[in-house]
């Protein structure tokens, strides 16, 4: 049975064609959402409703509280084993992308690459508390494909190709290049959903206009839980209301930054 993995922007319609197929090939949806595994988190990562919750079984959603941390490689390691899980019992996976790095630890063998010590987390922790411009051009030689491939202030994956070469003596896109071709890409069918510029500016537009009010409940209730320093609050949509709610923005500036 293969894996059926559909990717696409945001709005694109993925959660909407996945809880279709599950339906009608009896399948289970494994959510690959970085915000979504986060409890709480619930409008501005578009998690599926309580009525998708019941009638198609989701995984990896709501399994994290908001101040724990959740790595692509735990993602990777995760996915994997509800996939042969699922497939046991004769039914299809379906894999929901929304983070494309989760898709690509997956899809990669991530979960293959050693895990770090944590003296050696926390030490590259500790330096990118500041300043990370020199950890990232350290990163650009021991590991340029890599540094290419991420956000220059990206700390947590700029530590991450560090520590892998700081621990094992290779770097991480090494490892990526052996796992390239492992069996798992091979047994996957892969959707890309793609629609006109226009659509797509339509439908995000209407999204953000429709979450807003309860976006910033939602980001107050969270704040009240003493959860406004965490990772999720920074993704898309929390950070902006954060931003509101300490009266550093308008909504309506709120609104278009969403957009």
């Amino acid at each position: 049975m293969k894996t059926i993995v559909i990717l696409g922007q945001t709005a694109t319609g993925k959660s909407e064609l996945a809880f279709r197929l599950a339906k009608a090939l009896n399948g289970e949806i494994i959510s690959a959402d970085s915000i979504q595994i986060y409890k709480y988190f619930d409008i501005g990562s578009a998690k599926p409703s309580k009525t998708c919750l019941k009638e198609v079984k989701h995984h990896l959603i709501n399994i994290k509280e908001p101040n724990e941390d959740f790595s692509a490689q735990e993602f990777s390691l995760q996915a994997k084993q509800i996939i042969q899980e699922i497939q046991s019992i004769g039914k299809t996976p379906i894999l929901c992308g929304g983070t494309l790095f989760y898709i690509d630890a997956l899809l990669n063998s991530l979960d293959l690459i050693p895990q770090i010590d944590p003296k050696i987390k926390s030490f590259f922790d500790d330096i990118s508390k500041g300043q990370v411009t020199d950890l990232y051009e350290w990163l650009k030689i021991i590991d340029p494909k890599w540094a290419k491939k991420i956000n220059k202030n990206d700390k947590q994956r700029i530590n991450r190709g560090l520590s892998v070469f700081l621990q094992t003596g290779n770097s991480l896109t090494n490892f990526f290049d052996k796992k390239k071709k492992e069996n798992f890409f091979k047994n996957c069918i892969i959707f890309s959903l793609q629609i006109s510029d226009s659509e797509l500016e339509k439908r995000i537009t209407q999204r953000a206009t429709n979450m807003i009010d309860g976006l910033i409940e939602e980001t107050l209730n969270i704040i009240k839980m003493g959860f406004a320093q965490t990772k999720p609050m920074q993704s898309i949509g929390y950070r902006q209301a954060l931003m509101y709610i300490n009266g550093k923005i308008t909504k309506e500036e709120m609104a278009n930054s969403i957009i």
